[in-house]
């Protein structure tokens, strides 16, 4: 009932006001993306020990950020984390914008990715849903070739 109301309450809003519709739409990617299992068949994922080191950071957002239209291609959607706090970094942004962190908003989505990675600093999780590799450092140039054996995406480039 309560999500009836809220899709009723942006009907009303929508018509009178298109910033009340751009804010609904915001919240809804909160709502679909609210478990892990939300991303299966959509996304993989990789979860990942987010660098101490400045340098290391300008340098890794610099990397996703050039990269960025061939790792959507990949489906791929990233989490950080630095201590308890996660972080999604969202490549699905308008053209010609850099990505963007947001905080992870869902303690239930950020519990499930703490638990995929457990003692090992990055995982990535397929689009089935399960955990495909696991790997002692980010190392994008390697999920890159992990994804490209795998089967889904040999049928994706078919």
């Amino acid at each position: 009932m309560k999500n009836g109301l809220r899709f009723t309450c942006f009907v009303i809003c929508a018509l009178l006001c298109p910033v009340v519709a751009a804010i609904y739409t915001v919240e809804t990617k909160e709502i679909e993306m609210r478990q892990l299992s939300d991303f299966q068949w959509k996304h993989r994922v990789v979860a990942s020990e987010w660098p101490a080191d400045k340098q290391a950071q300008r340098e890794l957002l610099q990397l996703l950020t050039r990269l960025s239209e061939d790792l959507k291609e990949r489906k791929l959607y990233f989490f950080f984390f630095s201590g308890e706090l996660g972080y999604e970094l969202s490549l699905y942004l308008k053209e010609n914008q850099p990505p963007s962190f947001e905080p992870i908003l869902n303690k239930k989505l950020e519990e499930a990715l703490h638990n995929q990675r457990k003692q090992h600093h990055t995982v990535l999780i397929g689009l089935d849903g399960g955990r495909k590799q696991v790997y002692d450092s980010f190392n994008l140039e390697a999920i890159v070739a992990d994804i490209e054996r795998m089967p889904m995406r040999r049928a994706e480039l078919k």
